[in-house]
C-alpha cells in the first residue's frame, strides 16, 4: 500500500499538538472532529500499512484484529487492546471503535477513514481562502 505525497498533502489536522488548532469548514459536524486523540499523518500511514496485510488499500475486520495482535504498539497508539476476546469485553469495545472508523459502513477501513479517526480531515477544493481585490471605481 502506498500513498502519494500529493494525497498526503490533501489533509489538514484538527489538532497539530503545538497548541494551535487548524480551522475546519463550518459544515463539519463537531461530533466528528475528534475522537479525543491525535496521531500525526505519517504515523497514521505507517499504522495503515502495518494493518493492511494484503495491500489492497482496505483493512478488513480480520486484518485489523490480526494486526493489533501482532503489533501491540499499533494497538496502543490507537487506544485499543492487542488481544480481542468476546469473554472479557474487548470484542465489544473493538467493534465500537471499528464502527467509528468505518464511516461508509463497508465493513472495512480505508486510509481516509483512519486519518479522519485519528484527527485529520480531507481538504475540499472549496475550502481554500481566496483573496479578492477590487479596483477603484
Amino acid at each position: 500500500f502506498s500513498v502519494s505525497r500529493s494525497e498526503r498533502d490533501g489533509y489538514d489536522s484538527y489538532d497539530d499538538r503545538s497548541g494551535s488548532s487548524m480551522s475546519y469548514t463550518e459544515s463539519e459536524d463537531s461530533s466528528q472532529i475528534s475522537n479525543g486523540f491525535y496521531l500525526p499523518a505519517d504515523e497514521v500511514y505507517e499504522i495503515f500499512a502495518a494493518l493492511d496485510a494484503n495491500g489492497d488499500g482496505e483493512i478488513s475486520h480480520a486484518e485489523f484484529i490480526k494486526g493489533l495482535k501482532s503489533n501491540p504498539m499499533v494497538a496502543s497508539k490507537l487506544g485499543m487492546p492487542s488481544n480481542i476476546r468476546a469473554e472479557d469485553g474487548t470484542r465489544e469495545s473493538y467493534q465500537l471503535a471499528f464502527g467509528k472508523m468505518d464511516n461508509d459502513g463497508s465493513k472495512s477501513i480505508d486510509v481516509h477513514e483512519l486519518l479522519r479517526f485519528c484527527g485529520h480531515r480531507r481538504r475540499s477544493s472549496g475550502s481554500h481562502t481566496h483573496t479578492h481585490t477590487s479596483s477603484p471605481a
